[in-house]
Order: C-alpha cells, then structure tokens, then sequence
C-alpha cells in the first residue's frame, strides 16, 4: 500500500514535503517515518548542534556509577526530543 511520509529535526513537518513509498502494515509505515527522521538526525550529529553520543558523553563524564547503557539512554531521550515525523495513507493535497 502507498504511503505519504515527512520528517524532520529542524523547523516545522508543514515545511516539508511528503515522500511516498510502499509499505506492508502501519506499523511498517510508522517504522519507516521513525528511522527516516533518525537517519535526519544522524546526518546532522555534531553539526549545528545536534548532539552527538560521544558529546553526550562528555557532558555526562564524572557523574558516579555511570555505565555505557546510561550513555545510550541519555543519547536516546535527546535524540528523541529532535525528532518530526509524520504519515498517511490518504494521498497529501501538496504531493505532486
């Protein structure tokens, strides 16, 4: 099934144009806008301010007991908090 999908990490998702591909499942479909908006936001790490795991680290260094999950975790929730994504299965009055 067709399925309209935008992402992004800077500005607004209604500046963005709709991307269309093919897809199983919703579930797929939602997959498929998350790892586009994740693969945005890893293009842009440590460039313009985008974090990146190994700044997150440094800002994280000297606090006790941390672990490398506690890394991750913390490069996880900050990344999230990036991240724009969208999808629909009903063709986009804007796609051309």
């Amino acid at each position: 099934m067709k399925v309209w999908v935008r992402y992004c990490i800077f500005g607004s998702l209604s500046d963005k144009d709709w991307e269309e591909f093919d897809v199983d499942s919703e579930k797929e479909a939602e997959d498929l806008a998350y790892d586009l908006a994740v693969g945005e936001y890893e293009s842009y790490e440590g460039l313009h301010g985008v974090p990146s795991i190994d700044s997150i680290a440094e800002e994280l260094e000297g606090e006790e007991d941390l672990t490398e999950d506690d890394v991750w975790n913390a490069y996880v929730e900050e990344r999230e908090s990036w991240l724009s994504y969208d999808f629909t299965f009903k063709k986009p009055e804007n796609f051309s």
